[in-house]
């Protein structure tokens, strides 16, 4: 009998997780980016499908976080002090050969990202625009 009402407050405690998460963060309204608010070059986790099919994303921070949750096909490409950028970028370039955009985030609101997007501007791959910082990075990837 004491494994039913265990698994009763187990099931209990999941439905309210749920409920909870549901009624903090209602289905439908976004990320709560405001594209007016943005910076140049920055864009809203919902927008990134207005860049074209096939979007390269980079991985600014640092490689202990990519390799543990980075987004499934992603690139690292960090200004990290312990990685060698030059040979980052040069593997990264083959694939940005492939992309109609790329977008970069890191932790949240992180630098790294702006300067990452810069070089990668630098290259000279992508038209005006088509090389973006993710507002909200790494955790606004969760909405897409």
């Amino acid at each position: 009998m004491r494994v039913v009402w265990e698994l009763v407050g187990v099931g209990v405690c999941a439905f309210l997780a749920a409920f909870g998460t549901w009624f903090l963060v209602p289905l439908g309204e976004g990320s709560g980016c405001v594209v007016a608010e943005l910076k140049p070059g920055w864009i809203c986790i919902e927008d990134v499908g207005s860049l074209g099919e096939a979007i390269c994303w980079v991985d600014a921070r640092p490689r202990r976080e990519w390799e543990r949750n980075g987004v499934e096909g992603s690139v690292l490409l960090t200004d990290d002090a312990e990685e060698d950028f030059e040979g980052l970028m040069a593997e990264a370039f083959e694939r940005f050969t492939e992309c109609d955009a790329v977008v970069v985030y890191c932790s949240g609101t992180c630098e790294s990202s702006e300067a990452v997007a810069e070089k990668v501007r630098e290259l000279g791959l992508f038209a005006e625009g088509q090389v973006r910082v993710l507002e909200g990075g790494f955790r606004a990837t969760f909405l897409r």
